[in-house]
């Protein structure tokens, strides 16, 4: 097992050296389709996030072993590199890797626990509340796309946001798949907004973060519409072919 343990944290060492055995109480349970992800309290009272990621194939496996970081490791280094950029993300506290003959087998992210509203609750605002929010948050994208960065699953419920000294900062959650560029072509930054918000509120950060960009606002909305539809059609057809597909392997075996 290896662990690397934020300094910061290092009072911690032995309650995180437990979590993969899974001996501490969870506070609350989150799960999604890939991974498990628990509010915890540790010891000193500190609310931390344990993340454990889904126990990828043999072959990835391998590749985690031997070839490319694993998801937990990634988050780590990502997580000092947004740092360094001046974009915030939950903080770091520890990544543990587990290993069976050698080979990679479960990780974990430990992170502090954020309290403030994810950005899919803007809608819960009042209307001007809410344009201001989704205008700040086009700046926070706009900003995040000139430094080259890009989030790779950006969604409202990887996205956290407060108000604070008269402004809206923003904090950015799952970041192992994100992409350190030299630069954002305009189609890697249209395809940043496809899974973004519902189409009333993508369409208003999108018209504000073109006129930032000094796009034309109708072509760049339309693009991320044309993109959205697609990846509706995409879904479909891998729903469809699950249903269709034991009936052709019945078929097949006759």
């Amino acid at each position: 097992m290896k662990i690397v343990v934020n300094p910061l944290y290092s009072h911690l060492q032995e309650f995180i050296k437990d979590i993969p055995s899974h001996r501490y109480e969870c506070d609350e349970l989150y799960r999604n389709r890939r991974n498990t992800v628990e509010k915890v309290t540790a010891p000193d009272g500190t609310q931390l996030v344990v993340k454990r990621y889904k126990r990828p194939t043999l072959v990835n496996m391998v590749v985690y072993t031997f070839l490319r970081w694993s998801k937990p490791k990634r988050s780590c280094i990502f997580a000092e590199r947004l740092g360094k950029h001046g974009i915030q993300t939950a903080e770091h506290v520890a990544c543990i890797e587990t290993f069976q003959w050698g080979i990679f087998h479960t990780g974990y992210s430990i992170t502090r626990f954020i309290s403030d509203d994810l950005l899919s609750k803007v809608n819960t605002l009042n209307e001007n509340e809410r344009e201001t929010v989704l205008h700040h948050f086009a700046q926070f994208t706009y900003d995040l796309h000139l430094k080259g960065i890009k989030h790779g699953d950006y969604n409202a419920s990887n996205v956290f946001f407060r108000h604070e000294n008269g402004r809206y900062i923003f904090t950015l959650i799952d970041i192992n798949r994100m992409q350190f560029r030299r630069r954002m072509t305009q189609k890697a930054c249209l395809y940043e907004f496809q899974r973004l918000l519902n189409r009333k509120e993508m369409i208003i950060v999108a018209e504000r973060y073109a006129e930032l960009r000094g796009w034309d606002a109708d072509l760049f909305c339309g693009g991320i519409l044309m993109a959205r539809g697609f990846n509706i059609i995409g879904k479909l057809k891998r729903v469809l072919h699950a249903v269709i597909r034991p009936f052709v392997s019945k078929e097949n075996r006759r």
